[in-house]
């Protein structure tokens, strides 16, 4: 008896159809979730004051950021920070600090000194690394602030933050990026501190990366 030249072919098929009909069992895949990569930097005014006034916010495309953050900067040192711990009743909601001054972008003259709403968006290093740095350099620093829209602002960070956006992008880059999108400065230098990694309630992990940066 001669086999049909195309036997193979009709197994084959007839197997697919049995495995079709067949019961299905669910595989639970453990979904990886990618570990996030954010960047936080105290920026330390190193230039004359009046260098801020020539500050422009611009992306590395030369384009002015969407982003709200920094359109205010504030001027502080550790004498105007609290000493001790920050509690935070509610979301969004800090204690208040001294600032020596404010600037709006694009204004000819700088704001003066004024109490204003810490934001909760301090990072891991805050209590850690960036307020003894402050206090032990007692320089000036700038930090973004945001603006609401009837012109009062509504809170300031200490240090600049970011996100990686890209997995071949240094995170000294990224540092750099964002300083320049949120104060307007180009840093003269910028120097790696340390990086930690911490887990959210949910299990998912971010990288933080500090830096100190001059402009």
């Amino acid at each position: 008896m001669h086999k049909h030249p195309n036997i193979h072919l009709i197994q084959g098929a007839l197997e697919a159809i049995v495995a079709s009909s067949a019961p299905k069992h669910k595989i639970k895949h453990k979904i990886k979730h990618k570990i996030k990569h954010k960047i936080c930097a105290l920026v330390e005014l190193t230039s004359d004051t009046e260098e801020v006034l020539n500050r422009k916010r611009l992306t590395p495309e030369g384009e002015t950021p969407s982003d709200i953050a920094g359109i205010m900067t504030t001027l502080f040192n550790f004498e105007t920070m609290k000493p001790t711990p920050i509690s935070f009743p509610k979301r969004g909601h800090g204690d208040m600090i001294h600032v020596l001054a404010t600037h709006i972008e694009d204004k000819p003259t700088m704001g003066g000194s004024d109490t204003i709403t810490l934001s909760t968006a301090l990072g891991p290093f805050h209590y850690s690394h960036v307020l003894p740095y402050m206090k032990e350099t007692g320089g000036t620093f700038l930090g973004p602030a945001y603006l609401a829209q009837d012109g009062h602002i509504t809170d300031t960070q200490i240090c600049v933050t970011g996100t990686v956006e890209d997995e071949d992008e240094a995170p000294e880059v990224t540092a750099a990026r964002e300083i320049m999108e949120e104060i307007g400065k180009r840093p003269s230098d910028i120097i790696f501190i340390k990086s930690t990694t911490v887990r959210n309630k949910k299990g998912h992990s971010t990288t933080w990366s500090l830096f100190y940066a001059k402009v």
